[in-house]
Formats: C-alpha cells, structure tokens, sequence
C-alpha cells in the first residue's frame, strides 16, 4: 500500500506530504482545489508521463516521491528481478523532472521508464475519466477470467504453458535444423576440414607445446648449458685443484683442533654435510653435461611440430586445450548435419505427440473457461446493476483460435449500458462515471482474486444520485477490506464510509498560490460533511452529517 507522499514544486504546489491508511482513504475539496493533482502526482511517479510544464513556475525541478508497503512475497519478486535492495519490504519510488530530463529512482537505484512500469503493474490501478485503464485492456481479460477459476484450474493452466512452452522449443528447434539442413553439403564439407586438419595434429596432451617450447629452449642452448655444467663440475669435483678438496683440507684442520673446543666440533660436523653435498651436487653436474643432447636432428623435428602446433592453434583456439574444445563443437554439428534427416523426423514426431496433448488441455481448459464467464457475467452485470445502471448487462465474449500460449481462446470484456444497444468492447465505454463504476464493480468482484495492493478511483461518483452513492459507497467499503483504496468523491455518503478523509484546498495569498492536505479529524469531517450536503455548515446540515459518520 502507498504510505506516504511527498511532493514537492510540482504545478501549483510548493511543498506537500501526507500519509496514507489502509482501508478506504477518501480525498475531498472543493471544485480545483487540487484534489487530482495529487492522484496525477502518484501516477507519474509511478511511470506516467511526465512534461517540464509540470515544474512548478520559476523552480529548476519538480520531485514526487512515493514510500510503498510490501507484502514479503513481492517484496522478494521486486527485489530479485530488478536487483534492488529491499529492506523491512519498504519501497521508495523518486521521479525528479527537470527542463530536459526525467529521473526515476527505485531505492536509489536509478531505473529506466520501462522497468518503473513493470513494478507498478505490481502495485496499483487508477481509475480515472482520463485515463485507459488496466481492466479496459483486451489482453488483460483472458487472464482476468482464469484468475476466476479454482485451484485445479489454475494447476491445468500453469501445465499448458508449461507444455506450450516446450512446443515452442521443438517448432524453432525444427526450424533452425531445416533452414540449416538447405546448406548442409557445404557446411559438412567445411566442418569436415577442420575436423581433418585439428585431428592431423595428433594432439593427446594440451600441455605439449608448452612442454616442447620449454624443451625446444634447452636444446637451442645445448652447448653452452653442457660447457658451463661441466666447468662447475671441474671446479667443485675436478681432477685438479678443486674446491671440494680444498674443504676437505679445512675439515681435517678443524677435527685437529675440535678436541679443545666442542663448539668447533660441531661447526666441522655442519662443513662435513656442506661437503657431501657439494660432491653429490657435483655428480649431478657431471650427469647433466654427459647426458645433454645436442642432436640438431631432435631440434629440427621439435621445431617442426611446434609450427604444426602454433598453426592449428591460430586457426581453432589460443591454447591446445580451446582447439579441443572447438574440435569436439565441429564434431557435434557434423553429426548433428549427417543425421538431420533422422533428427527432423524425430522432431516431428515428438511436436504431433505436444500439439495433441496441447489440445485436450486447451479444450478442457476452454470449458472451463466458457462455465467461468457465464458465472463472472452474472455477477458482475448483478454488482453494475446496483450502481444505478438498471439496463447495464456484463458479458465475458470468448472466441476460438489457434494454439497459442493462453490456449484456444480470446476472451474480451463485453457490455450493454443502453437497452438500445447492441453488446460492445468494454474499452469502448464512452462515459467516464459509467467506466468507472464498471471498474469498481469487476474490481469488487475480482477482489480476492487479484494482487494488486492499492486502487485509487477519481471522481467515481460524477453524475450520480444519492441511491447510487449509497451503492458505490457500500462497494467501495467492501472493496476496502482487501485493498487500500485512495477515492475522491464529491460525495457526502461516500465521504462518511471513509476509513481515513482528507480535505484538499487551495490557500491563495497575494503572491502565492499553493495546496494544502489536511487528514480531517471527527469534528472536522462532520464540517465537511456538512457543507458537502448544503453548501454551507449549518446546524442541521451538521446534524446529518453526525448521524450518517455515526451509522458508518
């Protein structure tokens, strides 16, 4: 629900906030006051359009800003499909308008016209004489009327799309495989190629030609590494002076000595291990000099299959391991090319056993959809009928079409409003009180059944009698117990029902112009009330007005 709003150098107004209620909320004010200014205001905020006329004069930008209460379940939806952080299920809606520019907000986050719109789908319905409404709406309707129906029809429908879903698949699948298969001698010869030229290579080790880079190194540099191992070999363990010998010498000296000293027979003992390793280091020298290959025929064949290998890496894949990769996608769609013939049969076959089990759910689905409107039909003219539209008739239309993913039927909201008249579109309702009571009465109807939280209706009770009022206003309460309703109303009866009233009014001073909101306590509302009944507050105007607030 819309707990708060806060407008601010928008048209007229400086600077308004007021907080919403749950239940029926109704906003009252005389003729221009404003009272549409500030339904307008939340439905820009929520993604209407917007103009730099509504900057209020000589101000750079005009802010609305929305604080809304969520149930934990949308909460969750908003929050995962648009990547907003939700906290304590409150969200802040900010559209900022400038000279040149609209700027949306979502909980700080800056979102784009289009996704504001998806969220207020979630969140609100208006219903104003001025507006195109979401219940007018043609493809809305198919989804109204299921909306209507029990569990297991909701189950049976959540199926059929499942289904349908997975028939769309196979369809493109078989598609995509014929338009494929008109070019598929050449593609094969191709892939073909490519499959050759990658398996000519031999390649069993995706480290191979790092390995034979590091190897093709080594031997380049064979001469030189076997002349400075063999020196170091010389030098540590030679024939000649050598420095192994040399510390075999200081050790003898040191052991000499040691038996004054047990401190320095311990540091003999740690040269005795630094000479044992320096021999075995040396044999290792020794080794890897006499084992070094210098073949240039074993360099030439290296070299050679590491060009084989830079080749096909250029060609399929920056390392060994993306021409694999790459190999065994060429692979696939060389086979998926050889057996098209057999794949597409198949295809076929699998979209005849879909389309057959499409049908007998659509066709089930579409009794119990024809059982549905016959029942909304009835009560929704019955719900019309107690607005004081005597010959209106509600009629839920439904046609045959091909599969499609709502199943075999378009449904449209049809209705008379004139004996005269023949049944016509709902949308097509040309008077905007009609509209709107045709509104409130489905959206009664569909209370429990939808899950948009807030409804606001503007001037729902132009041109209508008391006896309507008294109708209109027992609709709008019931209404209320499962929506918050925001209603501005010229009307004393529907004034009084109201859970929360809020009067509007225009404060004009010498150089100023601005709105005021104000959320009438008791005595206030009786004032109102009463001046909504005669014109002006008198004693027996105020009277009345106490007994109708008391009765409701």
């Amino acid at each position: 629900m819309i707990k708060h709003l806060k407008i601010k150098d928008y048209t007229i107004i400086d600077a308004l906030e007021t907080d919403f209620e749950q239940g029926l909320n109704v906003v009252t004010g005389e003729t221009g006051a404003g009272k549409s200014i500030m339904i307008d205001a939340v439905d820009i905020a929520l993604g209407a359009k917007a103009s730099k006329e509504l900057i209020k004069n000589n101000c750079p930008k005009a802010i609305i800003e929305l604080e809304i209460d969520l149930p934990e379940i949308l909460s969750q939806q908003i929050s995962q499909n648009f990547e907003i952080d939700i906290d304590d299920n409150q969200l802040i809606i900010s559209r900022e308008i400038s000279a040149t520019s609209s700027r949306i907000r979502v909980n700080g986050v800056l979102l784009s016209l289009n996704e504001l719109l998806e969220i207020r789908k979630l969140l609100l319905d208006i219903h104003s004489q001025h507006q195109t409404y979401t219940y007018l709406q043609p493809k809305t309707h198919i989804n109204l009327l299921d909306s209507f129906g029990n569990n297991e029809h909701q189950r049976k429908i959540a199926e059929y799309k499942n289904l349908f879903k997975d028939y769309q698949t196979s369809i493109q699948k078989l598609k995509t495989i014929k338009e494929t298969s008109q070019n598929n001698q050449q593609q094969a010869d191709f892939l073909k190629f490519q499959i050759d030229e990658i398996n000519s290579a031999e390649i069993t080790d995706v480290n191979e030609f790092d390995d034979l880079t590091a190897r093709a190194k080594v031997l380049e540099n064979a001469q030189g590494l076997k002349e400075v191992s063999y020196k170091a070999f010389e030098a540590i363990y030679g024939e000649d002076e050598n420095i192994a010998d040399d510390l075999d010498r200081i050790k003898g000296f040191l052991d000499k000595e040691s038996s004054c000293d047990e401190n320095l027979k311990n540091i003999a003992k740690n040269l005795d291990e630094i000479i044992s390793n320096l021999k075995e280091t040396a044999r290792d020298l020794r080794n890897y000099s006499d084992n070094l290959d210098c073949d240039e025929e074993s360099l030439n064949q290296l070299q050679l299959r590491l060009e084989v290998l830079s080749k096909i890496k250029r060609k399929y894949g920056g390392t060994l391991e993306e021409v694999l990769n790459n190999l065994n996608k060429f692979e696939n769609e060389y086979n998926l090319i050889g057996n098209s013939e057999e794949i597409i049969a198949k295809l076929e076959q699998e979209i005849e056993v879909q389309e057959k089990a499409l049908n007998i759910l659509a066709s089930e689905i579409s009794d119990e959809r024809n059982i549905l409107a016959n029942n909304l039909s009835k009560t929704v003219t019955e719900k019309i009928k107690d607005l004081e539209m005597p010959y209106a008739e509600f009629k839920v239309h439904i046609d045959k079409t091909e599969l499609s993913t709502n199943g075999v039927d378009n449904v449209e909201f049809m209705i008379i409003t004139n004996p005269t008249e023949n049944f016509k579109p709902l949308v097509k309702v040309a008077s905007g009180g009609e509209v709107s009571r045709v509104m409130l009465a489905i959206k009664t109807v569909f209370a429990t059944s939808d899950n948009i939280g807030t409804v606001i209706f503007d001037e729902i009770d132009t041109g209508v009698s008391g006896k309507t009022s008294q109708a209109i206003a027992n609709q709008l309460s019931e209404l209320a117990k499962t929506h918050q309703i925001l209603c501005i109303t010229h009307q004393p009866i529907i004034a009084s029902v109201a859970d929360t009233h809020f009067h509007v009014s225009k404060i004009q001073n010498i150089d100023k112009l601005d709105v005021q909101v104000e959320k009438a306590d008791m005595q206030k509302r009786e004032e109102i009330i009463a001046k909504m009944l005669s014109g002006e507050v008198q004693e027996g105007s105020l009277q009345l007005a106490r007994e109708m607030l008391n009765k409701y």
